[in-house]
């Protein structure tokens, strides 16, 4: 859910930039820098909640002596048959950036809603 959820606010904050600078290869590459900008933004942003969170309960564990530690597989290597399997003929190719459509990005990405608690927020009501 989170996940389309940015990738939403990221197309539609690039659409609101409107025209985009140069032309052709150029602007390709500078949407792509925004991109990476907003994307980067985000998964640091995801990465400090996820911090703070655990931080949090370990703490609330210490006072109790438990854990809530949470395991996870390591998934990649399935990961990585199943994309063999399914493309096997796939190529590397050279993708370009420009610098400004980075730092525009990342500034959107800021302030991206990831979720959490913002104090005088509303819940979005039923969609009818």
């Amino acid at each position: 859910m989170l996940y389309t959820s940015v990738l939403l606010q990221m197309h539609s904050k690039l659409e609101a930039v409107g025209r985009v600078p140069g032309s052709g290869a150029q602007a390709r590459a500078w949407r792509r820098s925004y991109l990476l900008g907003y994307a980067t933004a985000v998964i640091a942003r995801v990465r400090a909640r996820e911090k703070a969170a655990v931080d949090e309960s370990k703490a609330g564990d210490a006072d109790r002596g438990t854990s809530t530690d949470l395991v996870l597989a390591d998934r990649s290597l399935a990961v990585r048959r199943n994309l063999v399997r399914e493309y096997p003929h796939t190529r590397r190719v050279q993708v370009t950036y420009t610098g400004g459509g980075y730092a525009q990005g990342r500034a959107a990405g800021q302030g991206a809603d990831i979720g959490g608690t913002a104090v005088g927020r509303r819940a979005a009501g039923a969609i009818r």
